[in-house]
């Protein structure tokens, strides 16, 4: 069946899964798992527990997954994460289809999440196909504006060749921004972590790999808060 997807992330039910009343227990979920992950325990069965505990469905289990981290990550990304300040003449390199993803479902309305870690993740996923969507070019032009303002020596995008689509979305990046250097490779987690400058991602794994980060998504989503309210979900905890 051909995908037939216009918008990016959103799903009708998450107006219900994810609303003012469900907060309390979407955040103490998190913080339960984040405790549970430090403490080494099993991810999947903690993940059970903490998910029957609260009577979270599947994609509310979804969102407090990518929203916790343990104590030891946590601690990590907050020390390699590098401020505005620090891009200008550094090279930059993007996690392309983490980053896109996640700013089409902020403008397609999608709900987002605010996680311990201080990123801004989505629950969409592309399983091997990217399609894109009508908010992929905003998307794409708002990223790469908002990174040359910061004045950085180079900015190179990697996107995962075996992902389907990948070469049409390089020919459209690079015709929004020609002197964004876009590369099409293997592995781009592998590429990132041999790259030598400030990584742009939110992967969780990843970011515990690298040396410098860069957290765009929160700083460009709120950076257009005031034109484009996101549907943003803050379900950071004080403690693990």
């Amino acid at each position: 069946m051909p995908d037939k997807r216009k918008h990016r992330g959103a799903h009708p039910d998450d107006e219900r899964n994810f609303n003012e009343s469900k907060l309390p227990d979407l955040r103490s979920a998190v913080e339960d798992l984040s405790w549970l992950l430090s403490k080494n325990y099993n991810e999947t069965s903690s993940l059970k527990l903490v998910g029957d505990r609260y009577r979270l469905n599947l994609r509310q289990q979804m969102a407090v997954r990518r929203s916790c981290c343990t104590l030891e990550s946590l601690q990590h990304r907050l020390s390699i994460q590098r401020e505005d300040a620090l891009l200008e003449n550094s090279d930059i390199f993007v996690d392309g289809f983490n980053t896109l993803i996640t700013i089409e479902s902020f403008y397609s309305g999608a709900c987002l999440f605010l996680g311990m870690d201080g990123c801004i993740r989505d629950l969409a996923s592309i399983h091997g196909s990217y399609k894109k969507v009508m908010e992929t070019p905003e998307a794409l032009s708002q990223i790469c504006s908002f990174l040359w303002s910061l004045k950085p020596r180079s900015v190179t995008w990697y996107f995962d060749a075996p992902v389907s689509n990948s070469g049409r979305v390089k020919t459209l990046l690079k015709e929004i921004s020609p002197e964004t250097i876009v590369e099409l490779v293997p592995d781009a987690d592998k590429q990132l972590i041999l790259s030598k400058g400030i990584i742009v991602t939110t992967d969780g794994p990843l970011l515990d790999k690298i040396e410098a980060w860069y957290n765009l998504n929160s700083n460009l989503i709120h950076s257009l808060s005031e034109t484009f309210e996101p549907k943003l979900l803050d379900l950071k905890t004080s403690e693990i």
